[in-house]
């Protein structure tokens, strides 16, 4: 595989993880990305090369800074902070959620300086 179709799909594997993490789905995101379900599917699934701007959307959906977004993507990190939310979030009431990814990311922040 050359290194654009690997970036490409570690790029869609990355949303797609932290999109599932955020206890969204595909319409949902891209609603709130302002993009189109399709168009995410397929950046999702590695075979759509996303634009900057997209990428800034997509980021701002998820609620994660870009530069967040492309440590995990290059593998900065060896445990992505991703799980840590899927495992407080598995214990939180739906309504509850934004709480606790607000104070998640916020000491993900204090964590990187």
């Amino acid at each position: 595989m050359d290194e654009l179709k690997l970036f490409l799909k570690r790029v869609g594997e990355n949303i797609r993880s932290l999109r599932k993490t955020s206890g969204l789905n595909q319409e949902r995101l891209a609603e709130i990305a302002d993009i189109s379900p399709t168009y995410l599917g397929e950046i999702e699934r590695g075979k759509r090369n996303c634009s900057i701007d997209g990428i800034r959307k997509i980021c701002k959906g998820l609620g994660i800074k870009m530069e967040r977004f492309f440590q995990l993507i290059e593998g900065e990190e060896k445990k992505p902070l991703h799980s840590v939310e899927a495992s407080v979030l598995s214990c939180s009431k739906e309504k509850e959620r934004w709480k606790f990814l607000i104070s998640i990311s916020v000491k993900e922040d204090s964590l990187n300086d």
